[in-house]
């Protein structure tokens, strides 16, 4: 919903311009940012306004799904538990944690 809203706003806030912009400023209609090819081929009239939007909706799914997928197997949760090496560095950082809890 986030990024919904968010895609929503920068809609509302001119992110067309700012492509066409960019587009006239460096003569360049290709970009790697999400949204960047569909607002191009909207300027160019190979696309409604609302089906632009809703490209840039699905990529940007994608992108966040992707992100999920590549964090989910960055960082395993059971590595800080059940490394004994860790075993002291999380006793550390518990009782800091504790430290600043309210009793």
């Amino acid at each position: 919903e986030r990024a919904k809203d968010r895609i929503q706003s920068m809609f509302t806030q001119g992110v067309v311009q700012e492509v066409e912009n960019f587009y006239k400023t460096y003569s360049l209609d290709t970009n790697q940012t999400i949204g960047f090819q569909a607002i191009m081929n909207h300027i160019k009239n190979q696309g409604n306004l609302d089906e632009t939007i809703a490209e840039v909706h699905i990529k940007t799914r994608q992108y966040i799904k992707r992100q999920r997928t590549w964090f989910k197997h960055q960082f395993p949760f059971d590595l800080c538990i059940e490394d004994p090496l860790m075993a002291i560095s999380n006793q550390c950082i518990l009782s800091q944690i504790k430290s600043c809890l309210p009793v």
